[in-house]
């Protein structure tokens, strides 16, 4: 089972909710779903620090607070305080021992793009100031732009 993370209009968890009960009628696992106004809201709830304890909790498995913090190499106080938002975000779970753990193989965050504006697209006019257009001409490549460019369409982070 994973999670599935998203960015989604108001009104989309009827959709989210009816795929469920089509899954668990078919004898599936169904994917949790965790809903956002805002790519703001979701990034400011699913921070760097809370995504890497999820990744780290995952990987050592069900273990007490203090023994996350340890593992993640982070303070109790922050940890405890982040695995208690992911609890109640419903993204970690305690054991009956108090442990916590991740009952998901993966988390999929998406954040859909604005739809494209109707009519033809104005050219964009070359701006000076604007750091991208300085690159251009230079020839330079492995800009921390180009790698974000390639992780989203998929290919490996480092080329």
């Amino acid at each position: 089972m994973k999670a599935i993370v998203e960015v989604a209009k108001p009104g989309s968890a009827i959709h989210a909710a009816r795929k469920q009960l089509v899954a668990a009628r078919k004898g599936q696992s169904p994917d949790f779903h965790l809903s956002f106004e805002s790519a703001r809201t979701l990034f400011s709830e699913l921070t760097p620090a809370r995504l890497d304890l999820l990744d780290t909790l995952r990987r050592v498995g069900p273990c007490s607070v203090y023994g996350l913090a340890k593992s993640a190499e982070r303070n109790y106080s922050n940890v405890h305080t982040d695995v208690g938002r992911l609890e109640e975000l419903g993204l970690v779970e305690r054991t009956e021992a108090g442990e916590v753990s991740v009952p998901f193989e993966a988390v999929e965050i998406l954040v859909p793009l604005a739809q494209v504006a109707a009519g033809p697209a104005q050219p964009r006019e070359p701006n000076a100031e604007d750091p991208l257009e300085r690159l251009k001409g230079s020839g330079k490549r492995g800009t921390r732009t180009d790698k974000v460019m390639h992780a989203t369409r998929g290919d490996d982070w480092g080329k």
